[in-house]
């Protein structure tokens, strides 16, 4: 089991079995404890077959269980209206609205299938674009773009429309299909007045107890925000985010999750 980066193997073993030709299955099993990995961590699972060249990777993602999660400074609400009075105040501030209540796209790990615009009710974005070396993803380790650590945190989620936004950044972009090329967004960051947001439309809130990915994701957010390093650009209009949260009876998600997948 080697590190991504360092390429030190921290577990390894050999597996005795036979193989024939065709299909091969349970083979065998390797277990590894891997408490002492202190720190999140992107790892990698490779096994080759011994005396030849064939060998096979698998991505994995360690989370330490001794992780707490811990707001410090940062007030965490899902409403927006209690948003906008504690960055009045001057707090810092994680909204973390129900993505099932808000505006937008529905979240989708799965890119576009083919033409959206022969199959306009499908998956609506391409993928994700994040910058691995922000400050936010410091414990969480992150590619560019989506891998597998991201599942259950994109199927949970909608992906806000931000074209309306004027200052502020997006921290993790979706990128659209060509169709519409919209700017898209599962967080956002913005100085509002003297306070400090960050708008996360994942859900970091049910289940944090099995859903070891949005916890660690939680983790790494507040330990970014109580930085000081989280000094967001002002945004001009900031009204315009209540405008992108609250979604009236009639507005409902343009893609259809059942349509295609």
């Amino acid at each position: 089991m080697a590190h991504q980066r360092r390429r030190k193997v921290l577990k390894s073993g050999t597996v005795v079995g036979n193989l024939s030709n065709g299909y091969n299955a349970g083979i065998g099993q390797l277990q590894f404890d891997l408490g002492e990995v202190p720190t999140a961590s992107k790892l990698s699972v490779e096994v080759d077959l011994k005396g030849t060249t064939y060998t096979n990777k698998w991505d994995i993602w360690v989370y330490p269980a001794s992780e707490k999660v811990s707001y410090g400074d940062v007030h965490y609400t899902r409403d927006v209206n209690e948003a906008f009075v504690l960055l009045n105040q001057g707090k810092k501030v994680l909204l973390n609205p129900d993505w099932k209540k808000i505006k937008g796209l529905e979240g989708k790990f799965v890119p576009v299938f083919w033409s959206p615009v022969h199959f306009p009710k499908q998956a609506g974005t391409m993928g994700m674009l994040v910058d691995p070396n922000h400050a936010m993803f410091k414990k969480f380790p992150t590619d560019l773009h989506t891998n597998w650590q991201w599942w259950d945190l994109n199927i949970n989620s909608t992906t806000i429309i931000v074209d309306s936004l004027s200052g502020g950044q997006s921290v993790i972009q979706m990128v659209d299909n060509f169709a519409n090329n919209r700017k898209l967004a599962l967080a956002y960051e913005a100085k509002v007045g003297q306070g400090k947001l960050m708008l996360v439309s994942i859900d970091l809130a049910q289940k944090l107890d099995e859903r070891f990915v949005a916890k660690q994701l939680l983790i790494s957010t507040l330990d970014y925000m109580n930085s000081n390093q989280f000094n967001p650009t002002a945004i001009q209009n900031p009204e315009q985010i209540k405008a992108l949260m609250i979604k009236t009876d009639k507005e409902q998600l343009k893609t259809d999750p059942k349509s295609i997948y």
